[in-house]
């Protein structure tokens, strides 16, 4: 070995005995690490229960709460701030609600959006669970979509959706995340996707929604429709009163639509049970028209199934593009998927599309439950079901709660823009 060879390899050789720890030191680095073992364990423990503390708040809002969840509410929720105003869109203004946490430095925001319901973003339901988001932490808005007041379904409605997704990211900064319930649980899916809020959604929580509308109109009318796997949906469906008013003109006579609309609001605004036949609206029908109300309602003779037929061919493309069906492949953003395993309005068989449909995709995260019902927890389901409910909860939330700012994005003041029609704490 030369003369540089010979130093070269003595200073390796002295490097790598400096480098080895004396056995004293190794010592302490081993009983530091065991020392704080319980302690990171306890931490994260706590995270995770903190976590799991959240989610049960939001699904417990309805429901006598156990002391611990009380507790929590009591120490660790925020004040929330609340306000009623309207912005513009594409169609009109549009009605908002917004819960806001108070003191908390860029709550993330989440734009709630309702179903079928005559009340719109005043929905009592929508309005607690908005308002438990806002104690944990999120800022939330609640849009009126006016079809669905209406209970249609329309592309109109997954404008407004974006119009409320674009005008909250650029008022915080922040991607938005999506929580739809019921029918919106549906529409909201392929609203996240449109190019005019191209990264501005985080993540979307689809609960108790559907999968194809073209599926479910045939459903409704009891045609035979299969899940992925061959089986047949339950032969005991809503009917397709439940979808009628958008396409009511296309079923019965110009004449009859007036009181055929007014008998369906009122089966509407009687939480889906139709009106006794001495109610005045009930009264009102012809006796042609009341033979027509039971066939909006069951479509039981040809005739009538070969109308709806007729619309549900002649709407495809709308009822395409507001389905989830027509955008799910390769499917981008975080998709959460919670669904009743006895829907009454959607059916296992739409959630199992879904799953089929994403299959292998990390994005997308499914939970069947028996312990929801439609929209809501409460059915009979053992503590391990319930945990399973609370645990996928608590994954959304905190992938919801992580601040994710909008590329070239600057957050604005929240009351820049808007038209304030009330506001006060709750």
């Amino acid at each position: 070995m030369g003369p540089i060879a010979g130093k070269v390899g003595a200073a390796t050789s002295f490097d790598e005995q400096q480098s080895q720890p004396s056995r004293p030191t190794s010592r302490r680095v081993r009983l530091a690490l065991i020392a704080a073992a319980p302690i990171l364990l306890v931490t994260a423990a706590l995270a995770y229960n903190y976590q799991l503390l959240r989610a049960s708040v939001i699904l417990a809002h309805n429901y006598e709460r156990p002391i611990v969840l009380r507790t929590y509410e009591h120490l660790l929720n925020y004040h929330v701030q609340f306000s009623e105003f309207t912005i513009p869109g594409s169609n009109g203004p549009i009605a908002m609600r917004m819960y806001v946490p108070t003191n908390k430095r860029d709550p993330p925001p989440m734009v709630l959006v309702h179903g079928l319901v005559p009340t719109g973003n005043r929905h009592e339901y929508m309005n607690d669970i908005g308002q438990h988001l806002a104690k944990v932490g999120f800022l939330v808005v609640l849009p009126t979509l006016p079809a669905e007041v209406h209970f249609e379904m329309r592309q109109s409605d997954m404008t407004v959706i974006t119009d409320v997704i674009r005008w909250t990211a650029q008022k915080t900064g922040q991607q938005v995340s999506l929580v739809g319930n019921s029918f919106s649980g549906g529409l909201i899916v392929p609203a996240a996707v449109q190019p005019s809020v191209a990264g501005k959604v985080k993540v979307i929580f689809c609960n108790s929604g559907y999968y194809s509308l073209d599926k479910i109109g045939r459903y409704y009318i009891r045609d035979r429709v299969l899940d992925p796997y061959g089986r047949p949906y339950p032969s005991e469906s809503p009917g397709p009163l439940i979808i009628a008013a958008e396409f009511l003109n296309e079923l019965v006579p110009a004449e009859d639509v007036p009181n055929l609309t007014a008998a369906i609001d009122g089966f509407h605004a009687n939480d889906g049970y139709e009106l006794p036949p001495d109610s005045p609206v009930m009264k009102r029908l012809t006796p042609r028209q009341w033979a027509e109300f039971q066939q909006i309602k069951t479509a039981s003779s040809p005739e009538f199934r070969r109308l709806y037929h007729q619309v549900l061919e002649r709407h495809h493309q709308e009822i395409t593009a507001i389905s989830p069906s027509s955008v799910l492949k390769d499917f981008k953003i975080p998709l959460y998927v919670l669904h009743s395993s006895r829907d009454p309005v959607f059916p296992q068989g739409e959630v199992e599309w879904i799953r089929k449909m994403t299959e292998g995709n990390p994005n997308v995260h499914i939970l069947v439950s028996p312990w929801i019902e439609h929209v809501k927890v409460g059915l009979p389901a053992t503590a391990w079901q319930k945990y399973l409910v609370i645990r996928f909860c608590a994954q959304m939330l905190k992938e919801a709660s992580q601040v994710k700012w909008v590329s070239q994005s600057q957050p604005r003041p929240l009351v820049t823009g808007m038209q304030p029609a009330h506001a006060g704490s709750k």
